[in-house]
């Protein structure tokens, strides 16, 4: 996989319990998936910045980096009441592309 100059941010809900973000280590008995994702992030050099549990005593709902550590600031975890999950949120930090104009050509024919 090639990532490189390239900002990426992956979220969701991974459901890999058995990973250890707080030590980024997996159990030797953990799923192959799990190990798998865990060896991939390490490989690309992906940094996960959600370290408080998001549901019972785990880290399932990720917010995966590359690169540009400061793209998002202010990962907090908060109650949902209706749902096993608590709601992960996150500020994101992008900048546009400045536009380039292309010069005009007149052409008289």
């Amino acid at each position: 996989m090639k990532l490189n100059n390239t900002n990426v941010i992956i979220t969701g809900n991974f459901n890999y319990s058995e990973i250890d973000w707080l030590t980024q280590t997996v159990d030797s008995s953990a799923r192959a998936d799990c190990k798998s994702f865990l060896y991939t992030a390490e490989d690309c050099f992906l940094t996960q910045h959600v370290l408080d549990y998001t549901q019972n005593n785990a880290i399932l709902d990720l917010v995966v980096l590359t690169r540009k550590h400061d793209l998002v600031s202010e990962v907090r975890i908060g109650y949902i009441s209706s749902s096993d999950h608590n709601m992960t949120t996150f500020k994101i930090h992008l900048t546009s592309p400045s536009t380039i104009k292309k010069p005009r050509v007149d052409q008289n024919w």
